[in-house]
């Protein structure tokens, strides 16, 4: 299943991205919150609701719950009510997923790690009262801790240890390429693991640039091996959806309908072939 991160079109208001990503074949979106917030300003969750069904898309996920990593205790009790939140919107919508991604931090992995299964055992927690499963994303920038496919492994084990529930993970192929652990093979304990893949392909560049964000290009348009690392995800038992998820300028000044069906195209010739 194909799917589409509203980040892709950052720009764009949300009723035209999600008409640009029916348009385009995608049968999948994911909202990011910020266009959430300027949507709902002034609307109700209703009209939310009611746009959504006229474009005919299912929402995949909401994102992202960020900063549970960082926060003071009373800052993140203020964070656990946009959690209530967004969960409860996301179960409004018949949303499975909503998403946590780390902000970047200095202390070392093994202070970090119990902090961070902490914090996001109280998330799982608090999701408990809805139909919306948290999942984790790792960052694989180097001021992230949270780097690598196996370390957030290791604090969903944790969460669960801790609570029982049992968080699912994302993998950015962008973040899993520049984590320094892509040669790894994906074992199938690691692939059960994972709930959501989002599809996104790294820009070459010089030596000693040092890749952002904005480095990340369509599927197949740059060196990050896609089609090895979907072969790997499959042969691991892998069926569920690969999202397209950009943050790049570039794409944001081109019409959203041009960006989603090069988009759609893209990410259909890496997961299903020509």
């Amino acid at each position: 299943m194909l799917a589409i991160n509203l980040s892709t079109l950052m720009t764009t208001p949300l009723e035209e991205g999600l008409r640009a990503a029916s348009d385009a074949g995608f049968p999948c979106v994911e909202l990011r919150i910020p266009h959430l917030e300027a949507y709902l300003s002034g609307r109700t969750f209703r009209d939310l609701l009611e746009l959504v069904e006229r474009t005919g898309v299912k929402v995949l996920s909401i994102n992202a719950v960020e900063r549970f990593n960082t926060e003071d205790d009373r800052e993140f009790a203020d964070l656990l009510d946009q959690v209530r939140r967004w969960a409860e919107v996301a179960d409004g919508l018949g949303c499975p997923f909503l998403i946590c991604v780390p902000q970047p931090e200095t202390a070392a992995w093994d202070e970090v790690k119990p902090r961070t299964v902490r914090r996001l055992a109280q998330v799982a927690r608090v999701m408990r009262s809805f139909r919306v499963r948290p999942l984790l994303e790792f960052i694989g920038f180097p001021a992230f801790p949270l780097c690598t496919l196996g370390r957030a492994a290791e604090v969903v084990e944790g969460v669960a240890e801790e609570t029982g529930e049992r968080l699912g993970l994302v993998l950015d192929t962008f973040h899993h390429a520049l984590s320094g652990t892509a040669d790894v093979p994906l074992t199938p304990e690691m692939v059960r693991r994972v709930a959501l893949v989002h599809l996104d392909d790294v820009e070459d560049v010089p030596k000693g640039v040092r890749r952002t964000d904005e480095h990340r290009v369509l599927p197949g348009d740059g060196v990050g091996r896609l089609p090895d690392v979907v072969r790997s995800l499959q042969a691991g038992g892998y069926r569920g959806a690969y999202s397209v998820e950009l943050f790049r300028p570039e794409y944001w000044r081109m019409p959203a309908a041009d960006v989603a069906r090069q988009a759609y195209e893209a990410a259909r010739r890496v997961v299903l072939g020509p």
